[in-house]
């Protein structure tokens, strides 16, 4: 008798154990209902892309029901489709000393080589293991965090690196509400006296299309770390829709001679984690960047004009090696935006 009564008290766990048990990257019926999608199936990548591709890198990986980086270089990954209102639900956990981030409002231009130039972002750190915890200013830089821009509420809502966080991100009618394992940590509008004022303050300062388009793509961020993304899933809300956004943008075209003899450092698409010494020099009455200093070095051949774009961190200038070639950048960091570019070389 006793032994009967043990296996109906087993087929009863059993049971319990199959009905509550998660089902990963899946839908209920109230979910679908309430108007959920999901961004990620747990077997494709079916509606991504990397940013400013037209394909996925193959250094991003499906295992164990999750979306991961597997090693650097893997490329910021980036939704077909673009939102302007909706309600984002994402599971995300980093290996120890991680840094990545979830964007939105990302606008692709080949003016920038990275999504945060135009996206917002919630913060993905792990925040006792990555110095950047410590660099922003009341916490802008933890975990949850408006980056750079608003810290969280609560430093305890994120869980110890290696477990699994739930975020949810909503944005409807210009406003914004970040949320991490069940608590709101972070409340703003994107738009007013407020908002210009936190862009003002941070190192977005002067960067012409940031956060200037309502309607875009959401991102993931390699930023060279392993961090795994499950149950993303999406709802569009019924927000008022902000239509078609002028951009008033400054972008001289500059005289490119005036650059000769400058230096500064300089940052390729095709090798964006590498940055070195450049000089613009002049050969023959044409114009080169020159790598380094040394007449080993190849010399890149410039155009006579170029477009400029003036950030607060310094100029991008983007030019074309050759004709219907790829657009490369080459950007002048000079810190503030008061000097056209770096010191003169000696």
């Amino acid at each position: 008798m006793n032994y009967k009564i043990l296996i109906i008290k087993l087929l009863i766990l059993l049971f319990a154990f199959s009905t509550f048990a998660q089902e990963f990257n899946t839908l209920s019926k109230e979910e679908k209902k309430n108007g959920w999608k999901l961004l990620f199936d747990g077997k494709t990548l079916n509606g991504w892309r990397n940013y400013l591709k037209k394909d996925v890198s193959p250094k991003w990986k499906i295992e164990d029901n999750a979306l991961f980086i597997s090693e650097g270089g893997a490329g910021n990954l980036l939704t077909k489709k673009q939102y302007e209102n909706f309600e984002l639900s994402v599971e995300w956990k980093l290996a120890k000393g991680g840094n990545s981030g979830i964007m939105y409002r990302v606008w692709e231009d080949p003016l920038y080589s990275q999504p945060y130039f135009t996206g917002i972002e919630m913060q993905v750190l792990d925040d006792a293991g990555h110095p950047d915890a410590m660099r922003g200013e009341q916490g802008t830089h933890r975990a949850g965090a408006l980056y750079d821009m608003l810290p969280p509420t609560d430093f305890s809502a994120v869980k110890p690196v290696g477990e699994w966080n739930t975020a949810r991100l909503i944005v409807n009618n210009n406003h914004a509400e970040h949320w991490l394992n069940g608590k709101k940590i972070v409340e703003y509008d994107l738009s007013g006296e407020m908002w210009d004022r936190l862009v003002s303050d941070s190192k977005f300062n002067g960067w012409y299309d940031f956060a200037k388009h309502p309607k875009g793509h959401i991102a993931l961020q390699d930023h060279g770390d392993k961090v795994w993304f499950r149950n993303l899933k999406i709802r569009e809300l019924k927000g008022k829709k902000a239509g078609k956004t002028k951009i008033e943008r400054n972008i001289p075209v500059i005289d490119s001679l005036t650059l000769a003899n400058y230096t500064g450092v300089y940052e390729l698409d095709k090798n964006s984690y590498g940055l070195q010494t450049i000089t613009v020099t002049t050969k023959d009455n044409k114009l080169f960047a020159q790598i380094n200093k040394t007449p080993a070095n190849e010399l890149l051949p410039l155009a006579e004009k170029h477009r400029f774009l003036i950030l607060s961190s310094g100029i991008t200038l983007i030019f074309k090696p050759e004709e219907n070639k790829k657009v490369n950048q080459l950007i002048f960091w000079v810190g503030k935006t008061s000097q056209l570019a770096g010191k003169k070389a000696e």
